[in-house]
């Protein structure tokens, strides 16, 4: 019974995370610093950053929080830039390297 029940875990949660593997790219922690992200809390819960990008090893992050467009390389910023407004929800990431705000 208990050769199962630990089968069935181990389908069950095979099929909730649908095969995909995860892979730690980057840790930065919550702030308001250079190399960290914002995290606000209110109502409705705690935000955070609206978009999340990797591409060649570039993490492009808006941390709308902070009101900031931030790209790192090797764990370290290589470039962050003013975000026009905060309230950012949504973001396309074109094939040429256009990023649409």
């Amino acid at each position: 019974m208990r050769a199962v029940i630990i089968l069935s875990i181990l389908l069950f949660s095979s099929v909730i995370s649908g095969g995909i593997r995860l892979e730690e790219k980057m840790f930065l922690p919550w702030g308001t610093e250079t190399n960290s992200i914002g995290l606000r809390h209110g109502p409705g819960g705690p935000f955070g950053p609206t978009f999340i990008f990797i591409d060649n090893e570039v993490i492009q992050i808006i941390d709308t929080q902070n009101k900031l467009f931030k790209s790192f390389h090797d764990n370290q910023i290589i470039n962050s830039l003013p975000l026009p407004n905060s309230h950012i929800d949504k973001a396309d990431y074109r094939g040429n390297g256009t990023l649409l705000l």
